[in-house]
């Protein structure tokens, strides 16, 4: 684990350390770096908002919830689609089959090589209005409005057609049309 915070020597005088100070490295090069000791509770209907320094395990974490990190001791449970089963994952066993009920989008979203809709529908079922309201909700209506074959418009590899901010919009909306409840 961790320390909760560095320990900070004070010294006057030669510039040198005190010969009894000692360096904490808060993130040694030479240890995996690994949560512990974490109980978390989400209820459904609950938003999470994660903050946190720069390596301090927030995208560890979504991975974790997602099922995708390994777990090395105790046990994870994540809500799957369906009549209410839970999945629990104990240490070196496989994670569940199913999709995760949680909907996560990434910092950068990875789009594929295909329409904007494709990208929204990520394989899943068109639903005319739910799309719609997904597209208005995740503000990408003036997006598709200046595009040339709105949600038809094709993006390449690595969507270096759309700014930034609508790749985002783009990898949100996807989340947000998934079937997380």
């Amino acid at each position: 684990a961790l320390p909760s915070s560095p320990t900070h020597h004070s010294h006057t005088g030669t510039g040198k350390a005190p010969p009894d100070s000692k360096k904490h490295d808060l993130f040694p090069s030479s240890a995996p770096f690994m949560l512990s000791e974490l109980s978390l509770e989400v209820r459904k209907g609950d938003m999470v908002l994660l903050v946190g320094r720069v390596g301090s395990g927030k995208s560890s974490l979504l991975h974790a919830i997602l099922g995708e990190l390994r777990l090395l001791e105790g046990e994870a449970t994540t809500p799957r689609l369906g009549t209410g089963v839970r999945s629990t994952t104990r240490r070196g066993a496989p994670s569940s089959t199913g999709e995760c009920a949680v909907a996560y989008a990434a910092q950068s979203a990875w789009l594929q090589s295909a329409s904007i809709k494709d990208n929204i529908l990520f394989g899943r079922p068109y639903d005319a209005a739910r799309y719609q309201q997904v597209v208005h909700a995740c503000a990408l209506e003036a997006d598709l409005a200046m595009m040339p074959s709105k949600d038809d418009t094709e993006i390449g590899e690595g969507a270096h057609t759309l700014s930034g901010g609508q790749r985002a919009r783009v990898g949100l909306a996807r989340a947000v049309y998934g079937p997380a409840s």
